[in-house]
C-alpha cells in the first residue's frame, strides 16, 4: 500500500469509527482541524459532524446523507463515500489512526512550509522567524499535552471508575486471563511500565508465556534473549503437557504427533499474539514496530525479554545507558498507551546472601528501573537453590511472584505449580 493509500484509509477508519461512537469526536475535536485531512471529502464530512454534534445532534450516516444532500448534488461528496466510511472503525485502533492522520497532516504542512521559505527572498533572520510561527501555530495541542482544569481531571477520573464497574472483578488493565495477577495488579494498566525480575532460569520466560496463554489483548513478544523456534516449542510443551526437551528434539511417538499436530493448529489460530525477534535492538527500534502494529492490528501489551539485551541509544556509563532505556520504556508506554512489560535479569548479589528472595535493592545495579517501574514483581524458585546446592535435578517447583512495588494494585506474592519439564505453570493461590 503506497504511503497516500495508508493516509486516506486512517482517514476513513478515523471518519468510520465518529460516526459508529459520535463521543469519539471529543477525542479528535481538539487535535484534528477539516484541513488535516487530505481528502477534500473527508475535509467536508468532518466539519459536518462537528457541526452537528456542536448542536447537540447525534449522527449516523442516514443523518449525514440528508445534512449533505446539497454537497452531495454539487457532487462535492458522494452518497457511496459516505455510506462506505460509515462501515469503517475498529475502536481499538482509533487513536493510532487519529495519531497518523495528525502526523501525515504535519509531514504535508512542513513540506509546504520549506517549499515557501526556499522560494522566498526574505532574509535569514525573518526566515527563521517565520518558521518559529508557522511551527507554533502548526504545535497543535494534543491531550497528553494540554493543560487540563479540575473539570477535564474528574472527567478522567470518572471514565476510569466507570470502566472497573463496568468490568468484571473490576479490572481496568488488560486482563492477563490469570485471576491471581490480575487481582494483584489489577490487570497490565495501559500506559503503565511492569517490571519481572529474577535469575537466569528461575521462570521469567515461562510467566511470560503463561501470560500469552490467557491475554485478552494484542500483545508483542519482543524476544532478545532466545530464539523464536525455542519460543515457539515451549509454547507447544506447554500446550500438550508434553516434554519440551523431547518437543525440541522431535522424540514423540504416534500419539502425541497426533496430539501435538492439534496442538500445533489450535496454536495458529491465535491472531492476538505478535513476535519480534531482532539480532539486536534499540528501544527506538522498538518503538516504531511497535508503532506500526498498532495502527495496523492494534497492541494493548509490549512484552520485552530481557531489557539488559537493550542497546543503548547514548553514551555514558553502564548505568547511564540502563536508565536511559528504562526511561524511554516508560514514554513508549504512555505514547502507546500500551501496557509494557519488561523483564529484567539480576545481580549474582542476589545469591550471596542467605536468605536469596530477591528485594527492590537487587534493582539498584538496572538503572532507574525501581524509580520508572510502575509495578514491580521479583520472581524466586526455592526448588532452584535446593536443587543446585545438592546436586539434583528437580521436576517441578513453586514459582513465587512478589510484587513489592504496585502503583494500582496490592503487594503481596502469587505462586504458581512450575513443572519444568513441559515449561507448564498453574496457579496455586486461586
Amino acid at each position: 500500500m503506497q504511503e497516500l493509500d495508508k493516509v486516506i484509509e486512517s482517514e476513513r477508519e478515523v471518519l468510520g469509527n465518529i460516526i459508529k461512537d459520535n463521543s469519539l469526536l471529543l477525542k479528535a475535536i481538539d487535535a484534528l482541524k477539516e484541513d488535516d485531512f487530505y481528502s477534500g471529502p473527508h475535509q467536508l464530512l468532518y466539519k459536518t459532524m462537528k457541526e452537528l454534534y456542536k448542536q447537540d445532534n447525534n449522527f449516523d450516516a442516514v443523518i449525514l446523507l440528508n445534512k449533505l444532500k446539497d454537497k452531495i448534488k454539487e457532487n462535492l461528496i458522494t452518497v457511496t463515500e459516505i455510506s462506505n466510511i460509515s462501515l469503517c472503525g475498529i475502536k481499538s485502533t482509533f487513536k493510532s489512526h487519529l495519531e497518523a492522520v495528525i502526523e501525515s497532516s504535519r509531514q504535508r504542512k512542513i513540506s509546504k512550509l520549506m517549499q515557501n521559505v526556499a522560494n522566498s527572498e526574505k532574509s535569514s533572520e525573518d526566515k527563521i522567524n517565520y518558521i518559529q510561527d508557522e511551527l507554533i501555530k502548526m504545535n497543535v495541542e494534543t491531550e497528553e499535552d494540554k493543560i487540563l482544569t479540575t473539570k477535564d481531571l474528574m472527567r478522567m477520573a470518572a471514565d476510569k471508575v466507570q470502566e472497573a464497574y463496568e468490568t468484571k472483578g473490576g479490572i481496568t488493565g488488560v486482563p492477563t486471563g490469570i485471576n491471581i495477577l490480575d487481582n494483584a495488579t489489577n490487570g497490565l494498566e495501559r500506559q503503565d511500565m511492569i517490571v519481572l525480575a529474577a535469575r537466569p532460569s528461575i521462570g521469567k520466560t515461562a510467566i511470560v508465556l503463561k501470560i500469552l496463554e490467557n491475554i485478552q489483548g494484542n500483545a508483542l513478544l519482543v524476544q532478545l534473549d532466545m530464539g523464536l523456534k525455542a519460543i515457539g516449542c515451549r509454547m507447544l510443551a506447554t500446550d500438550t503437557n508434553m516434554e519440551n526437551g523431547r518437543i525440541s528434539r522431535g522424540r514423540l511417538d504416534d500419539d502425541e504427533w497426533i496430539e501435538f499436530t492439534k496442538s500445533l493448529n489450535r496454536l495458529a489460530q491465535k491472531d492476538n499474539l505478535f513476535f519480534y525477534s531482532p539480532s539486536s535492538a534499540t528501544i527506538g527500534k522498538i518503538r516504531t514496530k511497535a508503532k506500526q502494529l498498532k495502527i495496523k492490528h492494534g497492541l494493548d501489551v509490549i512484552i520485552l525479554d530481557h531489557i539488559g539485551k537493550l542497546k543503548p541509544e547514548i553514551k555514558g556509563s553502564k548505568y547511564e545507558q540502563a536508565s536511559d532505556n528504562s526511561n524511554k520504556i516508560k514514554q513508549v508506554a504512555r505514547e502507546l498507551e500500551v501496557a509494557f512489560v519488561a523483564l529484567s535479569q539480576l545481580s549474582r548479589a542476589v545469591e550471596q546472601r542467605p536468605d536469596k528472595h530477591p528485594i527492590l535493592a537487587d534493582l539498584r545495579d538496572s538503572g532507574s528501573i525501581e524509580e520508572d517501574a510502575d509495578t514491580i514483581g521479583m520472581l524466586y524458585r526455592e526448588g532452584y537453590y535446593t536443587a543446585r546446592e545438592k546436586g539434583e535435578r528437580i521436576r517441578s517447583d513453586t514459582l513465587e511472584v512478589s510484587f513489592q512495588k504496585v502503583r494500582n494494585g496490592r503487594l503481596g506474592t502469587v505462586k504458581f505449580h512450575y513443572d519444568l519439564e513441559t515449561q507448564k505453570l498453574l496457579p496455586l493461590n486461586e
